[in-house]
């Protein structure tokens, strides 16, 4: 007893916590949970119940609660060997069994010969896949009730003691038998603190953390992976959200570079896009004033080319509502005879148009776009007419051209 107190004074742990997981039938599971407190030199037990469910469990424990877990029930096989049979301790309890399918921890400790214990790597496996699933990451792992020699000193004063699935001799401090008949569920006083059976195992499994004895761990190579994993994943959590939020944040920081980098190219890109088009359009329109250059230069005077011009811009600055009925180039006299008093002086100089419109509004905003021509001396209104059931108007307009002669 003096030698395990001296062992937990060397540790700052104030809690420990130990859960035994019972196979049942159809990968169901039960949960016996145990939570210690130590306080100086003593350790009470804090908690303690019973489960169904792993969900369950987690709520009372905390990331800081460092977790044993010991696997017993109907899955497990445990077994005393002779000391003889202790370099093949798997063969010696199922002879045709192969190490790939079974996973075997043997503990010498506390007992007066080997005791070996049995799990089917795949249930293992299970299992750990559960406690992940849940992150839950224990501290070690070990099979059946091979952890409760560690507690077999404060046992001493009893003969015998039961747990769910065994019943475990004691002779002078250590387990000197193992027999798999239950004598049913009694309360034991562990140097002051009453547990029922079912509780004895999670009690080690907790009571193991502060000693951290490694002969009662699962070292099994695939659970020791897994149980390193789980250990370094605990012990590294902290650091690890350093380390991911400084990636986050070196991230963060290139996406906004990034970003502001793509707006400054998507702007660049779009002046250069606009001028492109600007740079064709002063082309096209240099060739097209080079074009009219020669042609209002040309002896043509107001020929035939000069008028398809006009009728060409004067078509091309209609506005929305106007709609073309005729355009008189040169017109005479006989040509049209529109209505009213104010009879058009017809000249050679002078293009006449007839058309429709919504009202007059659209008029007067074509007659101002025309006005910006600068081969265009006057505009007049002939005639204007609104027709109330068309809901339209017809008009007369005269344009008279600079003379270019």
């Amino acid at each position: 007893m003096t030698n395990l107190k001296a062992k937990i004074k060397k540790y700052i742990k104030t809690k420990s916590a130990g859960l035994q997981i019972i196979c049942l039938d159809d990968n169901k599971f039960g949960f016996h949970l145990v939570i210690l407190e130590k306080t100086g030199d003593q350790i009470n037990v804090s908690f303690q119940d019973s489960y169904t469910d792993i969900r369950q469990v987690i709520k009372n424990l905390t990331s800081s609660i460092p977790v044993s877990i010991g696997i017993e029930g109907k899955e497990t096989l445990i077994r005393q060997i002779d000391i003889t049979d202790s370099d093949e301790p798997l063969l010696s309890v199922l002879p045709n069994a192969s190490s790939k399918d079974f996973i075997v921890q043997a503990t010498y400790s506390h007992w007066d010969s080997p005791v070996v214990s049995i799990i089917r790597r795949s249930v293992l496996e299970n299992i750990l896949e559960l406690l992940n699933r849940n992150k839950l990451y224990p501290f070690s792992i070990s099979i059946g009730i091979s952890s409760m020699g560690i507690i077999a000193e404060l046992l001493s004063s009893y003969n015998k003691i039961s747990t769910p699935y065994y019943t475990l001799c004691i002779q002078n401090g250590i387990f000197s038998g193992l027999s798999k008949k239950n004598n049913g569920s009694n309360e034991y006083n562990l140097n002051g603190q009453v547990l029922s059976g079912e509780f004895l195992l999670p009690f080690s499994l907790a009571v193991n953390n502060f000693i951290n004895d490694s002969s009662f761990q699962l070292t099994d190579t695939v659970a020791s992976v897994q149980k390193k994993e789980f250990i370094y994943r605990k012990k590294t959590k902290f650091i690890s959200l350093i380390y991911m939020a400084a990636v986050f944040l070196v991230l963060l920081a290139n996406f906004i570079v990034y970003s502001s980098l793509k707006n400054k190219y998507e702007i660049m890109n779009y002046h250069l896009a606009a001028n492109s088009q600007t740079v064709g359009r002063i082309k096209e329109m240099k060739k097209l004033i080079s074009e009219k250059q020669i042609l209002l230069g040309s002896d043509s005077g107001t020929g035939i080319e000069l008028y398809s011009y006009y009728a060409d811009r004067i078509a091309h600055s209609m506005i929305k509502g106007i709609r073309l009925k005729k355009i008189l180039l040169s017109p005479q006299p006989d040509n049209i005879r529109p209505q009213g008093k104010n009879m058009p002086d017809y000249k050679s100089d002078c293009i006449l148009i007839e058309g429709q419109s919504n009202g007059s509004t659209q008029i007067n905003d074509w007659i101002t776009v025309l006005n910006e021509y600068s081969w265009i001396k006057k505009i007049r209104v002939v005639s204007y007419r609104e027709e109330q059931e068309a809901r339209s108007a017809i008009f007369v307009l005269e344009l008279n051209l600079e003379n270019n002669e």
